[in-house]
């Protein structure tokens, strides 16, 4: 975000993501959409909780496809 460290942002998101409530999930989400970017160190490690996140049958609902897509089409380069 305009040339500043995010790194403390992106660990807050990436543990909000791991919650079992909507609202922390959706709010870490969003989070790093905006925080991210393709050298990321966390982004590993946030991939893989995204697939877990969308092949568990539990959590497949709490992503909504607004915010699915959101989410890809940041990631993708």
């Amino acid at each position: 975000m305009l040339g500043h460290d995010t790194e403390f942002g992106q660990i807050e998101c990436l543990k909000l993501i791991t919650s079992q409530n909507y609202s922390d999930k959706k709010v870490g989400y969003l989070g790093l959409t905006q925080l991210f970017n393709e050298k990321s160190e966390v982004l590993m490690m946030a991939t893989h909780r995204m697939r877990s996140d969308l092949q568990s049958s539990v959590s497949f609902h709490l992503l909504n496809d607004q915010l699915a897509r959101l989410i890809m089409l940041s990631l993708l380069p």
